[in-house]
């Protein structure tokens, strides 16, 4: 916890830094529309879990092409996945099935350079770094018992269980690339982030982010 405290902290401070430094740059608030899940050696059954984001950027020209562009993000990242099963006996089969969402929240900051193919368009690469804040497993199970002499159950359970910021990598970092288009103060941009990390400090299988991700941004100042 310590170690994520001081994280936060410091990249606050230098966010808000550069913010108020940025009269000769240009800065705005972005949301963002995600569509993620995890990627690694052994997962079976994984599927896209739609989030959000939200955040704010600065942008310092480099020249009248090229640019720097430092960004933050609270972002919900996960995935889901399903499981079943089933047991047969000598008289018997039992069918069970799990539905699980595993929800993800990370202060995240990707430091872009920018390429501006004309005045509306523009390209961009560069690593991103990430801290996780929360997140929790929440699953939704059902069986169905059912034998040769006419007996039938079935039931359900749900419930969650919160993930433990110890046992996450702090920081995190990958890659990220996209595209943007601006027209006024408004642009709408697509990107493509990739995990390089493992996810969980102390896993022994590798499990890695991936998010498309699209954004709508406004320019504050120009």
């Amino acid at each position: 916890m310590r170690k994520q405290n001081f994280f936060l902290m410091a990249i606050i401070f230098l966010f808000a830094f550069s913010i108020n430094n940025a009269q000769l740059s240009n800065w705005g608030v972005k949301a963002a529309l995600n569509n993620s899940t995890f990627s690694g050696d052994g997962l079976d059954n994984i599927e896209s879990k739609w989030g959000y984001g939200i955040g704010v950027y600065v942008n310092f020209p480099m020249n009248e092409q090229f640019s720097i562009q430092p960004e933050l993000y609270y972002n919900n990242k996960g995935a889901t996945y399903s499981e079943s099963d089933t047991e047969s006996g000598f008289d018997y089969t039992l069918t069970l099935s799990a539905d699980f969402t595993i929800p993800m929240n990370y202060l995240e900051i990707p430091i872009l350079g920018v390429y501006s193919v004309n005045p509306n368009f523009s390209i961009f690469a560069g690593p991103y770094f990430d801290i996780f804040l929360s997140g929790k497993a929440e699953y939704e199970s059902d069986y169905h018992y059912a034998d040769d002499y006419g007996n039938t159950e079935d039931g359900s359970s749900s419930g969650s269980e919160e993930i433990d910021s110890e046992d996450m990598t702090i920081p995190g970092y990958g890659i990220v690339a996209g595209a943007e288009y601006n027209f006024g103060k408004f642009n709408v941009g697509a990107r493509y982030s990739l995990g390089l990390n493992n996810i969980g400090d102390s896993s022994d299988e590798e499990i890695k982010h991936q998010n498309i991700q699209f954004t709508v941004g406004f320019q504050i100042n120009n």
